[in-house]
């Protein structure tokens, strides 16, 4: 929120400029914005963690899929040769 739509929502709620209405209402308006930033940082974090470890899984899948081929790729060239010298 901008200076000026914070002075728009004291004008219309009837605090004067200067009065101790308004010197409140600019402090919890920032305290409330400071919290607010500080919640979207926490939930990026989140989602950053969250986003590797997704990553990290489908690492440890594509492996798991390499290795299981290698093997079978192994294993058919091995029946392969066995199959030829008979």
């Amino acid at each position: 929120m901008t200076t000026e739509e914070r002075n728009a929502k004291m004008k219309a709620a009837g605090i004067q400029a200067g009065s101790p209405a308004a010197k409140r209402f600019i402090r919890d308006y920032e305290e409330a914005e400071s919290i607010q930033k500080l919640t979207d940082k926490e939930i990026k974090i989140e989602l950053l963690k969250e986003s590797i470890k997704q990553t990290k899984h489908s690492e440890s899948i594509s492996n798991n899929v390499k290795f299981f081929f290698y093997v079978a790729l192994i294993s058919a060239i091995f029946s392969i040769i066995t199959a030829l010298r008979l």
